[in-house]
């Protein structure tokens, strides 16, 4: 292999491994609602759900959750308390039905806001901020939850939305792309030597 072509190889597989670190971004929304039958409640501190897989459905869906989800597709629910709050909570998981293999899973990170009602209509309103993750990437999204009680039923609804970040390179990245460079100049120095001394 001449020296001309081990640095094109080289090159090219830089490229190829800087490529790699790059995570595909999810942009759009989800909101789910309770599945019938589903066991539910609330109180002044907690929202607790049955536990059992499938204990809420997608509603509707924007972006690209649509390459997740359809509506009525089965998410389940985790139980958590919001006074006190605990950032890191599961708050929902779901296998994807359009692409295969794939579990979306989303972590409270923040409670930016809580409203509570209790008279007339017991209600519950909570927002803050949550961690999206596919298992291999994971990026910022907001989310609400929102329940009542009347009538001795409790009902509830809740969504999450996801804007793609703009692409800004990672570390690794940019240390890949500045040892690329850093090569390329040694290669030019060693040849520019070379030159020289065969003159």
């Amino acid at each position: 292999m001449t020296k001309s072509a081990f640095s094109l190889f080289l090159g090219a597989a830089l490229l190829s491994v800087s490529s790699l670190t790059f995570a595909i971004p999810i942009d759009g929304g989800i909101s789910f609602s309770t599945k019938a039958g589903s066991y539910f409640y609330f109180d002044d501190s907690q929202v607790v759900f049955d536990g059992a897989p499938g204990n809420a459905e997608v509603n509707q869906l924007t972006g690209d959750f649509l390459n997740y989800f359809e509506p009525g597709d089965a998410v389940t629910f985790s139980s958590f308390s919001f006074d006190p709050f605990s950032s890191g909570s599961l708050f929902w998981t779901a296998e994807s039905t359009q692409n295969a293999g794939t579990t979306l899973q989303f972590n409270l990170a923040e409670l930016t806001e809580v409203y509570q009602s209790t008279s007339g209509l017991n209600s519950l309103a909570l927002n803050g901020t949550g961690v999206l993750s596919n298992g291999d990437a994971q990026q910022s999204a907001l989310w609400n939850f929102t329940a009542n009680e009347g009538l001795g039923a409790f009902s509830w609804s809740s969504s999450a939305t996801v804007s793609a970040p703009a692409a800004v390179p990672e570390p690794g990245t940019v240390g890949l792309m500045g040892l690329a460079l850093l090569l390329l100049g040694l290669r030019s120095i060693h040849m520019a030597g070379f030159r020289y001394d065969s003159a």
